[in-house]
Parts: structure tokens; sequence; C-alpha cells
């Protein structure tokens, strides 16, 4: 995962340099390269979607069962540590994730990478 999420970053800063965006693209490729470690822990990416948060769930009449899940443009295989809910979970989300999964190991590193 650590080469994937590399290649994925080198092309987001190229493509910004490319267009002239004033970024410290140096220190930001420096920064990630530091902390890539923690993308080890990654043996298998999962189907994550990016942008997913609570307005993406849909709920049925008594909030009690999820009926749908919208916004799968931003989908893909990636770390799902990498989903927009993971930066700040709502509680609803860390029971049904998993308070475990969120601060193992490298997951903080992880998440703001």
């Amino acid at each position: 995962w650590r080469d994937a999420f590399a290649a994925l970053v080198e092309a987001v800063l190229t493509d910004g340099e490319e267009v002239l965006v004033l970024l410290p693209y140096q220190e930001i490729r420096r920064q990630v390269l530091f902390w890539s470690s923690a993308l080890d822990e990654v043996i298998r990416p999962a189907l994550a979607v990016l942008d997913f948060d609570d307005g993406a769930v849909l709920l049925g009449a008594g909030d009690s069962e999820i009926v749908g899940v919208v916004d799968f443009e931003r989908a893909g295989w990636y770390d799902p540590l990498l989903c927009a809910a993971c930066l700040t979970p709502s509680p609803a989300f860390v029971e049904g994730y998993g308070a475990e999964a969120l601060d193992a190991g490298g997951a903080k590193v992880r998440r703001l990478l």
C-alpha cells in the first residue's frame, strides 16, 4: 500500500506543480516519505469511499436500519482509514467501525497522511 499511496500523492503534487498552485511541495514529499512506514500496516486495501460521512448513509423510517449508501464516485481500493469519516468520526461511526481499528498502531498517522 505504501507504494500505491506514494504514487497517488505524487500524481496530485505533480498536477499542482503543473498548474502553478503554490504549496510547499518538497516539504510535503519529505513528510510523506518520513511517515510512510505506517502505511505498511495495510496488508490488503479495502473498498473505501473517500468522502464517506454520515450524510452518505440513508436510513429507514425508524432510523435504525440502513437502507442505502450514496456518493460512490470517489470509491476505490484504499486503506480503509483514508475515508473522511475516519478523520473526525462520530460516536456512531466509532461504535460501528470499532474504536480499536481507529486507534491501532499507526492508525493516527495513516489518517493524517
